[in-house]
């Protein structure tokens, strides 16, 4: 009896040993955290009868470029669309290109095709761009996964009426903490510009860095880990090109995704993907400094963020609905599902829940000390049919670019 004890013992240490040999091998990026059943997230109902995003609403269009024989197509994975101040279309490729889109046409109907012509403006680099915007002196601010906030100016005619080589510059790849260390820009992931100041507000989602996989960034995994991970690691941001400081708005966001300012430049509206939130910072008056919950009760994740300054509306994103994973993960009740969610970002990418087909855009007034923000409309396609993995959304004239990973 003796002999087993002592030897189940020492195979208990060998365990022991061995375990916190490879702990880091296993779960590189720890264990999952506590999440109180308040900080859960919480979803809307999806009213499968609103199918107002479907072709035959007749509110969709769908962009192709239009590819001759023996020609690659450029248009990969958009995460995000822009204009510039001319009005081009322009798209941010997972080739990390920008690319045109020009020369649009419709095809008759009833097909909700447009065709454009499309061409590779910029390389932008080793990296994954995902948000960007141009600001009014033809310069692309764009964050990107691995590089951090970047910026280049697009292609001009010199005084000579050379055209100009840009230059591509990392503007911010690590940003000072209160305490005076620095810390790394890990997954940047989208960006606006003041109206009035000329900052540069950008998010940076996780501490979770993407990785390669089949010869591309991944950024898609990063975010399957935090939202199963918990730790409410994303910042807001923001850079001030007159004095090239960075500082950190606001930190404790969990997945900080898409962001927008508003027409006055008071406040900053920015995704929290994984609470299903929206939240508002404050930039002026008195909530200045502060970081308070906009507005809630998505149907899906969201993504893309965009504020008209036209319409004084903003236009949020989902990308995904709930996948059927997360309601049986967050059955168990504290602190069960703390330990299967560690389980599972130890399990193979491949057999770890994704998202689950939907394209929604929200538009939501804003509101006011009075009045709280809610959702004015809702356009979606359910069940991703037609459209679906919606990552952003753009105003031009009147009509909602949308970006898609599809």
């Amino acid at each position: 009896m003796t002999n087993i004890i002592g030897g189940g013992v020492k195979w208990a240490v060998i365990a022991a040993i061995l375990f916190k040999v490879n702990y880091p091998k296993l779960f590189p990026h720890g264990t999952a955290h506590d999440l109180a059943l308040e900080d859960r997230p919480t979803f809307a109902d999806i009213d499968y009868s609103n199918e107002s995003l479907r072709a035959k609403s007749g509110k969709l269009r769908k962009i192709y470029e239009r590819v001759g024989d023996n020609e690659e197509k450029l248009i990969k994975g958009p995460e995000t669309v822009v204009f510039d101040h001319e009005g081009v279309l322009y798209a941010l490729t997972e080739e990390s290109k920008l690319v045109s889109l020009t020369d649009l046409v419709d095809e008759p109907p009833p097909s909700i095709i447009t065709t454009a012509k499309a061409t590779t403006v910029l390389d932008l680099g080793p990296g994954r761009p995902l948000g960007g915007k141009i600001d009014k002196d033809g310069t692309l601010y764009f964050a990107d996964i691995i590089l951090g906030l970047v910026r280049i100016k697009l292609p001009s005619l010199d005084q000579k009426g050379n055209v100009t080589t840009p230059k591509l510059e990392v503007v911010a790849s690590r940003v000072q903490e209160k305490d005076g260390s620095w810390s790394r820009i890990s997954f940047a992931d989208d960006v606006d510009i003041g109206p009035k100041t000329g900052h540069i507000y950008f998010s940076d989602a996780t501490d979770i860095i993407a990785h390669r996989k089949e010869n591309k960034w991944d950024g898609l995994y990063p975010g399957i880990l935090d939202a199963l991970r918990g730790k409410k690691a994303g910042r807001l941001l923001r850079y001030k090109p007159e004095t090239e400081e960075v500082d950190i708005l606001a930190a404790g966001i969990w997945f900080a995704n898409g962001v927008s300012v508003d027409k006055g430049e008071t406040r900053v509206i920015i995704h929290e993907t994984f609470s299903a939130k929206a939240h508002q910072y404050h930039l002026a008056g008195p909530k200045k400094g502060q970081l308070e919950v906009l507005i809630d009760g998505y149907t899906g994740y969201p993504d893309g963020m965009f504020c008209s300054h036209h319409r004084d509306r903003c236009y949020g994103t989902a990308y995904s609905t709930k996948p059927n994973a997360i309601d049986a993960i967050f059955a168990f009740p504290p602190p069960f599902d703390k330990f299967l969610r560690t389980f599972i970002t130890a399990l193979p990418q491949s057999i770890t829940p994704g998202p689950k087909p939907y394209g929604g855009v929200f538009e939501i007034a804003l509101g006011d000390d009075m009045n709280p923000a809610e959702f004015s409309r809702i356009f979606q396609d359910p069940n991703g049919q037609d459209i679906g993995f919606l990552t952003s959304a753009t105003e031009h004239q009147g009509r909602l670019y949308l970006g898609s990973l599809e």
